[in-house]
């Protein structure tokens, strides 16, 4: 082979290698095809495989906070369809100047909300992506949301 044509969404892209890059920059079906790409001389272009649609989640919608006590809050976010689940990123910043967070962790939840310390904090960024299958279903962006606790 001569290299390869990709056709994505009936755009066609000729690349050397078996391998092509896309990004896929907002949510919705993409749907990808491949053919061997001929010399045009001896060797023709090869009949397009298997054609396989994957799909990105739509970004979570919807997140807000309760204040459960002083230095608890509760955060909750609309349920995405299809989603295996949540991949959250919390930063927390002592003072709303530190361009850096103080403490950062990321956790994976099946539900929709979940309970956030803030003592000694002044702000909190929470960042929220639904998460995909690994297979046909991709992760959708991510959606942040911030807490400004004082």
């Amino acid at each position: 082979s001569n290299g390869y044509i990709f056709n994505i969404d009936g755009i066609e892209y000729e690349y050397l290698t078996n391998t092509y890059t896309y990004e896929i920059k907002s949510e919705g079906k993409v749907t990808i095809k491949v053919a061997a790409k001929g010399d045009g001389v001896t060797y023709v272009n090869s009949a397009y495989g298997v054609e396989k649609t994957f799909s990105v989640l739509p970004q979570v919608q919807n997140v807000r906070h309760n204040k459960e006590t002083d230095e608890v809050y509760v955060v909750t976010w609309n349920p995405v369809s299809s989603a295996s689940g949540y991949r959250i990123i919390i930063r927390k910043y002592v003072s709303y100047s530190n361009s850096e967070p103080d403490y950062e962790f990321s956790k994976t939840f099946k539900d929709v909300s979940m309970n956030i310390g803030t003592e000694g904090y002044e702000k909190i960024e929470i960042i929220v992506v639904a998460m995909g299958d690994g297979d046909g279903i991709f992760d959708s962006a991510e959606t942040k949301y911030i807490i400004n606790v004082k």
